[in-house]
């Protein structure tokens, strides 16, 4: 039997080599981080130096979380000015060197591969060790299918999207209310994505869509929790927090709605017996895994990353949007003119939003004032840098880019205070030469918002599409306002460097849904299968109307209405034996007898047709 006094004494000794440990840890960390921080002396610092061994760290940290927005901007200017094209910040994780526009060609172009790591910062930002993030960020595959399949496929997507579109905004603003902005928006981006991800079956799944609204912001709370903490206590911490049970039921729910879905068509592919492919993310991630990364759990947990990269931001951006269409309604005429006009030529395809040149500007214009996040091309240095004017980074330094203070840069953008919805697209008539450069989405030494290089942000593309589908079908179908009362637009509140949705509890919008087809004064069609089922026929009483439909067998339907005033309605349905010229009737069309014969439409026991309008008249 083992005496008492050797298990006391035996646990003394593992607790002073426990404590040892932690104690040569914490020297050795301290020690690195002193010996970078010594090599960048020579570089300029903003904000209050944290000491010698981080004695004011705290204090430095505190000076960013109030006021980091002007520091950088502050740093950038005078840097600028000098034209040494650096300086140094202690943000609220680390200390950073940040890159003026001087580096970016350098840096972007120059640099070999494996010295800066996109997922390095990516990593060290989301502490994507400790919260199970490390399975997408060992492989690029999600990367490598956003650059070459996303990008290339847009074009089949955009119909799609807009009937999703169009289906969500329905359905989460049925009628004249006031939103929570952020609250609506990142659902109907979450929806509007997770089409892009899975097809219909994932963006009409509302658990998982109520997952793609909250994951991102689920794991920046975990790892904001755990940064306070050692690295090697933070594993030992993670399973008490309130967030890890979140981040394991979203892992959950995503394998349960992808997992299948992947089993399914990694067997499709396997076999050569898929009849039709179908434009989705998980088609083209199905076709691309090689290795572990055909392990469903694992291609089930890209998914689950890509919503966590892409609905937030887009999200931000467009109630960003929205916010400066309600504080400038000046701009919503013009815009609407230009997407009806283009829509009614073009339909909806990726030409005819191209062709929507003004809202591109305009959205281009309010992320440059709105940006998601203080800082990008976020960079870990995986090797020592030696740059041609014989700056030195060593290993472990962190690099990062200033976006929202080149965006206010007046060398750059005259009056860069001034919100200007129409900057870009004058850019673009003036500069025919460099008019894509002032697009939404390319990236360039003025436009950092996505990043740079080879690396820049691989959905933005994609993101700029899906954006611009959904403002439009907000100006199409709703007018927005601020409530009564509020006529400037909330201020933006940024934590940790990005735009924090802590906006989302106190910014409302009021929205309105418009008369639909349906202003009697213009001559239009709309395709009757695609009308919201409490969509308004028209602003008066009663509109001329012809029914088109161009195949199906001959009916005749009545069509009652409950208003008295309406006259009693037979509508004959052509067949391709009775030509659709000799079918044609006028006819005073209420709207509850519009929905009924939308009703018999869809009931009819023939297919649907491929073209089925109602072509609107002033009466």
């Amino acid at each position: 039997m083992i005496e008492p006094t050797l298990i006391f004494e035996h646990a003394h000794s593992l607790k002073l080599m426990v404590t040892l440990g932690v104690a040569i840890a914490l020297l050795y960390w301290t020690i690195y981080q002193h010996v970078v921080t010594l090599s960048l002396q020579r570089i300029p610092r903003v904000g209050k130096d944290p000491g010698w061994f981080g004695l004011d760290l705290a204090a430095a940290k505190k000076e960013f979380a109030k006021n980091g927005r002007q520091l950088l901007y502050d740093g950038y200017i005078k840097a600028s000015k000098y034209r040494n094209g650096l300086y140094r910040v202690q943000n609220l994780n680390v200390e950073r060197v940040v890159l003026t526009p001087k580096y970016i060609e350098e840096i972007t172009r120059n640099v070999p591969d494996g010295v800066l790591d996109m997922t390095d910062g990516l990593k060290e930002r989301l502490l994507s060790s400790q919260t199970n993030l490390d399975i997408v960020f060992n492989s690029s595959l999600h990367i490598d299918v956003c650059k070459s399949q996303l990008t290339h496929n847009l074009h089949p997507l955009i119909k799609p999207l807009n009937d999703e579109a169009t289906y969500w905004l329905s359905k989460r603003i049925p009628c004249e209310t006031q939103i929570r902005a952020y609250e609506v928006m990142v659902r109907i981006i979450s929806a509007t994505a997770s089409l892009m991800l899975g097809g219909k079956t994932i963006s009409r799944n509302e658990e998982w869509l109520e997952t793609a609204a909250e994951y991102s912001m689920d794991v920046v709370r975990v790892a904001m929790a755990l940064r306070p903490w050692p690295a090697f206590v933070r594993p030992l911490l993670f399973p008490c927090l309130p967030g890890a049970k979140l981040l394991e039921k979203h892992l959950a729910i995503t394998k349960k709605c992808f997992k299948p879905m992947f089993v399914e068509r990694l067997a499709q592919v396997q076999s050569k017996q898929q009849a039709e492919k179908s434009v989705d993310m998980v088609q083209w991630m199905t076709e691309s895994a090689e290795g572990s990364d055909r392990d469903p759990n694992v291609l089930a947990h890209n998914m689950l990353f890509m919503a966590l990269a892409g609905v937030h931001t887009s999200s931000a951006t467009t109630v960003n949007v929205l916010f400066d269409l309600c504080a400038r309604p000046e701009y919503v005429g013009p815009l609407r003119k230009e997407i009806a006009t283009t829509v009614k030529e073009h339909g909806w395809t990726l030409a005819s939003i191209s062709r929507m040149k003004k809202l591109d500007s305009f959205i281009k214009e309010s992320l440059r004032l709105n940006q998601a996040f203080l800082m990008t091309f976020n960079r870990r240095v995986s090797k020592t840098l030696r740059l041609r004017d014989g700056t030195i980074f060593p290993r472990g330094t962190y690099l990062t880019m200033p976006s929202d203070s080149v965006a206010r840069d007046p060398g750059l953008y005259p009056n860069p205070d001034e919100f200007d919805g129409y900057r870009f697209f004058d850019k673009r008539m003036s500069d025919k030469a460099e008019a894509n450069r002032h697009q939404f989405a390319p990236v360039g030494p003025e436009s950092l918002a996505f990043g740079q290089g080879k690396q820049a942000c691989p959905g933005r593309f994609f993101a700029g599409a899906q954006i611009k589908v959904v403002i439009a079908n907000i100006l199409l179908n709703y007018d927005i306002s601020f409530p009564a009362g509020q006529t400037e637009r909330p201020k933006n509140i940024y934590i940790r460097m990005a735009w924090c949705d802590r906006i989302r509890g106190r910014a409302w919008c009021s929205c309105r849904r418009r008369r639909r087809v349906l202003n009697v004064y213009e001559r239009g069609s709309i395709d009757l299968r695609n009308i919201p089922s409490d969509a308004t026929v028209c602003p008066n009483p009663s509109i001329a109307a012809i029914i088109n439909c161009d195949v199906g067998p001959m009916k005749e339907w009545y069509i009652p209405s409950s208003s008295r005033k309406a006259r009693q309605v037979v509508c004959t349905i052509p067949t391709p034996a009775y030509p659709i010229e000799h079918v044609r009737h006028k006819f005073s069309l209420f709207p509850d007898q519009f929905h009924q014969l939308r009703a018999l439409l869809d009931r009819s026991e023939r297919r649907q047709p491929p073209s089925c309008s109602l072509d609107c008249l002033h009466s």
